[in-house]
Parts: C-alpha cells; structure tokens; sequence
C-alpha cells in the first residue's frame, strides 16, 4: 500500500481514539512487509503538550491496530511472528519465484535429455518461464 495512503488512515485512527492530542500527528516511519503487515511510529503531544511516541501496526487490508502499552505491542508482535513462516509462502513475489527456479530447472532437464524431447513442450516451457520471469522481476516494490 502507497505510504500517502497508510499514513492517511494511520493518522485518522489516531485522531478518533485521541482526539484530543494536540496537531500536528505525525508517522515518522513506516516498515514494510513486517510480521504480515506494516508497523509505523506515531509521534504526537498530548493534551498538556507532553511529547508521545507510539508504535502502530497496520493489517494488509488497512486495518490499524493500536497499542495501549508496549507490552501489548510485544504479546501481538510474539504471536505474529508465530505465523511468519505462512505470510512468507503466500506471497506473491515468493510464489512466482519458486515457480521460476522450478520452470528453469524443467526447460534445463528438457534441454539436456537429448534428441527425445518434445520441441513444442519445450519452447511452451520456455514462453512461461519469460512469463514467470516477467512477473517475478516486475513485481517488486520499493
């Protein structure tokens, strides 16, 4: 998600369970792809101008959680790092990878077997391994 965007609705949650901090609320980080989402800082003042520095985390769909304590932070982030290995394999750029490495292998074994192979099903293997290729480089974000 564009970080204009996160820091929208960041900022907007913020406001509705604190509405009375004093502007400007500012997320002065944002980290990517962290524990399956995004953890932002939040750094605002209080009612009485105290300075207060929080952590938040967004959920892939915008959802955003706040933490009362860090204590909560750490309970949630523990959990969370309980699943990581899932959020690694279901993602896209970790797919069209996996597929890539296992089509490169398939057109090297089709390629090496000598006068046997189907030259059709080599050059279809090859046109989804540019395809794959594609995908995998042309999918990264920044």
């Amino acid at each position: 998600m564009d970080h204009s965007i996160l820091r929208g609705k960041i900022i907007s949650a913020w406001e509705e369970r604190y509405p009375e901090d004093q502007k400007p609320i500012e997320t002065t980080e944002i980290v990517d792809k962290a524990f399956g989402g995004s953890l932002a800082a939040i750094r605002s003042k209080e009612k009485d101008g105290t300075p207060n520095e929080e952590m938040v985390y967004v959920y892939p769909n915008g959802d955003v959680k706040i933490f009362y304590n860090t204590d909560e932070m750490v309970r949630f982030l523990e959990h969370k790092s309980r699943y990581i290995f899932v959020d690694i394999l279901s993602d896209a750029s970790f797919i069209a990878g996996f597929v890539f490495i296992v089509l490169i292998l398939l057109v090297f074994i089709l390629g090496f077997e000598g006068d046997n192979y189907n030259k059709e099903a080599f050059i279809a293997l090859s046109s989804v391994l540019g395809a794959a290729a594609g995908f995998f480089f042309g999918t990264k974000k920044t």
